[in-house]
């Protein structure tokens, strides 16, 4: 698989609405914001890294991105997304976020009903492959 599977999951409007929702209250937060320090805004994101995934695993997070892009039953914050892939392609989706250009913090996600052994491995490689390569902008 190349590439990167996202799933953005909005409270209505599609993913493009929801990023322009997210956009527009991050705007307003910003702009009615009357503290001397800029203030703290963050958006959360569930990464599911294959680099160091088995095959089934591999599988098991790509059929769970691509059921939350339909699983509407349940309300999810607009800024919220699902990455699975390689570590090269979800640090390149990051990067392109336009919601996380306006954060000053990325906060991982971890996916319910997932067994420890994947969110150890999620962790590993996103602290090993990905967060050092997002510079130090998002990560506090």
């Amino acid at each position: 698989m190349t590439g990167v599977q996202t799933c953005a999951l909005p409270i209505s409007g599609g993913a493009r609405g929801a990023r322009s929702d997210s956009l527009a209250l991050i705007e307003a937060y910003w702009n009615a914001h009357a503290g001397e320090a800029p203030p703290r805004i963050l958006a959360n994101r569930i990464v599911l890294p294959f680099d160091g995934a088995d095959g089934a695993t591999r599988e098991r997070y790509e059929d769970f991105a691509l059921s939350a892009r339909h699983d509407d039953a349940a309300p999810r914050s607009p800024a919220s997304a699902i990455l699975a892939g390689f570590a090269d392609a979800i640090v390149e989706a990051l990067r392109r976020d336009p919601v996380l250009l306006h954060v000053t913090e990325l906060r991982l996600a971890l996916p319910r009903g997932f067994p420890p052994r994947d969110h150890e491995q999620i962790l590993a490689d996103f602290r090993r492959l990905v967060a050092p390569r997002l510079g130090h902008g998002l990560l506090h």
